[in-house]
């Protein structure tokens, strides 16, 4: 997979060359992992940790909130690790909140 830093997204502007977008595979792999591999992973851990069954689709969403967060933040940042604690963050906050409702 092609990341995209800020020196070479920048370039891209300059120069004139289309930036992956929409229509590109790029975008086609995002969804892919986030409609078929990130639930799938997501209700394999649900079942090995025994949840209950309405804790589900909370659990689903929250998982997809990580993986967008981190996704779009490694398209962001050079370093993958601050696009894991990003997503790690995310996943917290919403499990916080999610906890406290």
């Amino acid at each position: 997979m092609d990341g995209l830093t800020p020196t070479r997204s920048a370039k891209q502007r300059v120069e004139g060359r289309s930036v992956p977008g929409f229509g590109s595979s790029l975008y086609l792999h995002f969804h892919s992992q986030l409609t078929r591999k990130v639930p799938g992973f997501t209700f394999c851990l649900l079942v090995i940790n025994q949840a209950r069954p309405k804790q589900f689709p909370v659990m689903l969403l929250i998982s997809g909130i990580g993986y967008v967060v981190t996704y779009f933040s490694s398209q962001h940042f050079a370093q993958s690790q601050v696009a894991s604690a990003l997503g790690a963050f995310a996943i917290g906050v919403c499990g916080h909140v999610y906890s406290r409702l």
